[in-house]
């Protein structure tokens, strides 16, 4: 409790010989109702109020019930939508992509340092990853035509593969790219430097 609030209660507490008195630090939230009957009893000025035992049950024994649930729906109830602004409808048809809905999913690769594997003395430790090729296709991982690694794609057509490159004095820019055996598809080219 603040010392102002406890200054100003104070004296009314010794008045009341010390009988119990509950302090609530805000209100009985969504219940004006209850809030102005209480602020009534025990008013501190600047829309302050304190609450004694006695006056809570007097106030809750003179407020009506069904008044109180009316007031606690009210304050639960869903937003209601404005007349001006109607819930959004759903289109009637998914959009198409512009190759159509019967063209397969992009295949795509990326590359990072493995966190695993980050690698040391002159070996970098690589994750080459990626998605839309086929479930369980092998795919190759190729570096300028040259094949680097061999994967396979999880049930949803992911993959992804450690790979180890040796660096140099001179950092090298590498390039990779995926491409699955049995769909054909090619990713996108994926460029790291080591």
């Amino acid at each position: 409790m603040s010392v102002s609030v406890r200054a100003a209660v104070e004296p009314l507490n010794t008045a009341l010989g010390h009988s119990t008195t509950i302090f609530i630090p805000g209100s009985f939230t969504g219940l004006p109702l209850i809030n102005q009957a209480l602020a009534g009893e025990h008013p501190l000025g600047n829309g302050g109020f304190f609450v004694t035992v006695r006056s809570l049950i007097k106030v809750l024994g003179a407020i009506p019930v069904n008044a109180v649930v009316r007031a606690v729906a009210v304050a639960n109830a869903p937003p209601s939508h404005s007349p001006s602004n109607p819930p959004p409808t759903p289109p009637s048809k998914p959009p198409s992509s512009p190759s159509g809905p019967s063209q397969p999913a992009a295949a795509t690769c990326g590359v990072g340092i493995d966190p695993d594997q980050p690698g040391f003395g002159g070996i970098a430790g690589m994750r080459i990853f990626g998605s839309g090729f086929l479930p369980s296709e092998t795919i190759d991982i190729l570096e300028g035509g040259q094949e680097v690694a061999t994967t396979q794609a999880d049930s949803l057509g992911f993959f992804k593969v450690h790979v180890s490159f040796v660096t140099a004095l001179l950092p090298i820019h590498h390039t990779v790219h995926a491409h699955g055996r049995s769909s054909g598809r090619t990713s996108n080219d994926a460029g790291f430097t080591v």
